[in-house]
């Protein structure tokens, strides 16, 4: 069986593809369809063989009301038709990488002995955004494994700039001579 995420990506870019220049508004209603199918009482209703799609599709956009467009209630109706309603979690993070990109922001993930000031994180944003050329959406968090310094991972590369590094590429190049 093929990986959720390997699903999910033709349906992310669809949705993407229909959201034109309204990627914030699409955001939102496919964050908002992710939390309303992730409700456990709509999960058990999902798996159920007596509910058909089409009922199924309606129940969520009768939750939904107002809040999605009426390209994002076909959405839906095709999602169910399709039994891909358990992929939304995918789809709606596939869909934020693929609005990331358009928007040439990056999103970094930054790890620190101790929390990060207000102050502290815009001067790392600002020159994150120097370095990377592009803006960047700061995901700080403290991890209390580390003795100081930072680690930040943005994309597939990784600045391990913390004394927990450091120390290990000293025994490194110790032991190499």
């Amino acid at each position: 069986m093929l990986e959720n995420a390997t699903l999910a990506r033709p349906y992310a870019k669809a949705i993407f593809a229909i959201a034109g220049d309204d990627l914030s508004g699409y955001s939102e209603q496919i964050n908002l369809l992710a939390a309303i199918v992730a409700d456990p009482q709509l999960t058990a209703l999902i798996g159920h063989p007596r509910i058909p799609h089409a009922q199924l599709a309606d129940v969520i956009n009768d939750v939904a009301g107002s809040a999605f467009a009426k390209p994002l209630q076909d959405f839906v109706k095709i999602l169910a038709d399709n039994g891909r309603l358990p992929l939304l979690a995918d789809i709606a993070e596939q869909f934020g990488e693929l609005r990331a990109a358009a928007e040439k922001v990056l999103q970094v993930e930054v790890l620190t002995a101790m929390p990060l000031s207000e102050t502290q994180q815009a001067a790392l944003q600002k020159n994150l955004a120097q370095r990377f050329g592009s803006a960047i959406e700061l995901g700080a968090r403290v991890d209390e494994s580390l003795l100081a310094g930072v680690i930040v991972r943005a994309g597939d590369q990784v600045i391990d700039a913390s004394a927990r590094g450091r120390l290990q590429r000293l025994g490194q190049a110790m032991q190499h001579g």
